[in-house]
């Protein structure tokens, strides 16, 4: 019975030291460490494009600090005129009032183009692109002679004049050589003469690759057959060679016996091995010369093929 109480006040006081090494630990890391000042405590957590992707910009648009930027193409073949740009917003979720998101106001200026694209299709003349001044701001719109209003295509703004640097009139002069160039094209790809031209120049590569394919296909006809010749000569020769290759070995010995009986005959047996050795070497030359010609058959065959393939 003293034995037990004796270990349980061992292991009490064990359990006192642990606790009071573990507490005092504690209150030495907690004075160590410099407490947090009261302006950071307040600060909320920043924002990242895992935890919302409210807070990352939307395709197309580009964010440079304090601006963010989109592109205004052409609708004709999607060619880089000029960018837009407005004031950063962090959150998409949650937009300031009077304050419009960039790729909307790029979205409005690229569905204008197309209503413009439209308009001179039916024009008569090339469309304008004029400055006018709207809240002490230049105002680039078109006209043409289809409707007696303008369309109002884009502001020039002052984070416009501030990411590229320039006054707000001297951007707004040239973005309006950018578009008037851009109405220029409009009206001359939209005009029945290019049009026609367009048709005949489809119509002429047409005929072409038609003509082509037709010369192609007959030139692989006739490579064909000329294969399936040569094919057949080439295993005429080899015949041959097997042939001339059988009356050389049965006839070697038998010149080799008479030459031993006859020396004097011995001139005429060395003419006779001569010439079957030069209508065997002629039989193997001349395989070699089909085989050739097979393979250049087959490689343009091949090339007439990939030909037609790129057509």
């Amino acid at each position: 019975m003293r034995q037990f109480f004796a270990s349980r006040a061992v292991q009490a006081a064990l359990r006192f030291a642990l606790i009071s090494l573990l507490s005092c630990g504690l209150a030495i890391a907690g004075e160590l460490t410099p407490p947090l000042s009261p302006a950071l405590g307040q600060l909320p957590s920043l924002p990242t494009r895992l935890s919302n992707p409210a807070f990352s910009p939307p395709d197309g648009v580009s964010r440079h600090g304090e601006y963010e930027t989109a592109p205004i193409r052409s609708p004709l073949d999607d060619k880089w005129l000029f960018e837009v740009t407005s004031p950063t917003i962090f959150n998409r979720e949650d937009v300031p009032q009077n304050r419009l998101p960039v790729e909307v106001r790029a979205q409005e200026v690229n569905a204008r183009l197309w209503r413009v694209l439209s308009r001179a299709a039916n024009a008569k003349e090339t469309p304008k692109v004029t400055i006018a001044i709207l809240n002490n701001r230049p105002v680039l719109q078109i006209s043409d002679d289809q409707t007696t209003r303008p369309i109002r295509l884009v502001t020039v703004t002052e984070p416009d004049s501030d990411w590229n640097g320039k006054p707000l009139d001297e951007l707004a002069k040239e973005w309006q050589d950018i578009l008037q160039n851009e109405m220029v094209r409009f009206k001359q790809l939209t005009s029945k003469d290019i049009i026609l031209q367009r048709l005949r120049h489809a119509f002429q590569l047409l005929v072409g690759l038609l003509l082509a394919s037709g010369i192609i296909w007959f030139l692989q006809r006739l490579l064909t057959r000329r294969q399936r010749t040569l094919e057949a000569r080439y295993e005429e020769q080899l015949a041959a060679i097997a042939s001339a290759e059988k009356t050389h070995q049965r006839n070697a010995p038998i010149i080799t016996n008479v030459s031993s009986d006859l020396p004097e005959g011995e001139e005429s047996e060395a003419r006779e091995i001569a010439e079957l050795r030069s209508h065997f070497l002629e039989a193997l030359q001349a395989q070699f010369s089909v085989k050739r010609q097979l393979d250049v058959d087959k490689f343009l065959k091949w090339a007439l093929f990939w030909i037609f393939i790129l057509m």
